[in-house]
């Protein structure tokens, strides 16, 4: 409350968690397991948190409120895979993108950019 320039300090303000299920402190022990987890190379799987979350505070949350939200909180952000096969050649795709061009340019029925016998410019 503003008194000409002045905070009232004596009152409580309207802030903090109104509506939390954990306090900061019960939501690290509670994703202690699952990050330990992921750390020894495990993946960190939303459905299994889902489960031990809604048996802990025994009621179904709202996914969206409550999972994701928790994660975020504590640093956690969606990693996806590499963007290579494990079992992918390396050597056999660059073999590949050298010659590919080649195999294009002179595969039969199909002009190619660089054949001027189709140009009609005159």
């Amino acid at each position: 409350m503003r008194n000409g320039g002045i905070y009232d300090t004596t009152k409580p303000t309207r802030g903090g968690r109104r509506r939390e299920n954990l306090s900061r402190e019960e939501e690290v022990t509670f994703l202690t397991p699952f990050i330990e987890k992921a750390a020894a190379g495990g993946v960190l799987i939303v459905s299994e948190i889902k489960q031990a979350l809604d048996a802990r505070l025994k009621h179904k949350t709202s996914p969206a409120a409550t999972y994701y939200y928790l994660l975020h909180r504590h640093g956690w952000r969606k990693l996806t895979p590499d963007k290579r096969h494990p079992e992918a050649d390396a050597l056999a795709q660059d073999e590949w993108k050298k010659t590919a061009c080649y195999f294009h340019r002179n595969r039969p029925g199909v002009a190619s950019r660089r054949d001027t016998s189709s140009d009609v410019s005159g």
